[in-house]
């Protein structure tokens, strides 16, 4: 589901999107290709990815 909604946003010309996710998940994200850009953002302490076209 999350590389279908990448796939419709670089269609849609964007050049690179960005996720935030429990800090829990974020490893499942990078296994994917996401890049972690930074970490405990905000009072739920978020970890902050993103994902460039290929």
């Amino acid at each position: 589901m999350v590389q279908h909604a990448a796939t419709l946003a670089f269609a849609r010309g964007f050049e690179a999107i960005h996720l935030c996710a429990v800090p829990e998940k974020a490893s499942f994200y990078q296994k994917l290709g996401w890049h972690l850009l930074e970490n405990d953002v905000g009072e739920h302490r978020l970890a902050v990815l993103t994902y460039t076209k290929p």
